[in-house]
């Protein structure tokens, strides 16, 4: 199966949950890998990191989102 390609884009605070939800995704792929498994769901750890998240999202000097073309399914983010 080919990969799909990749479009980026600037975020937007609208992005704030799906990239919290990519991010829990590869934390906890790697704590099952290292034997440390979190606790809990995304929708757990959003709402005491809700805060941060979207003060982040106004505050962040740059921010982007890299989405499967043609199907808009976040597959990346980076933020400074």
């Amino acid at each position: 199966m080919a990969e799909q390609p990749v479009e980026y884009r600037p975020a937007t605070p609208d992005d704030a949950v799906a990239c919290h939800e990519l991010m829990w995704a590869s934390v906890t792929d790697l704590g099952r890998r290292q034997s440390t498994a979190l606790e809990g769901s995304a929708a757990d750890w959003w709402r005491s990191s809700e805060p941060l998240h979207r003060l982040l999202a106004q505050i962040a000097a740059e921010w982007w989102v890299a989405e499967e073309a043609g199907w808009g399914r976040l597959v990346g983010f980076a933020r400074s």
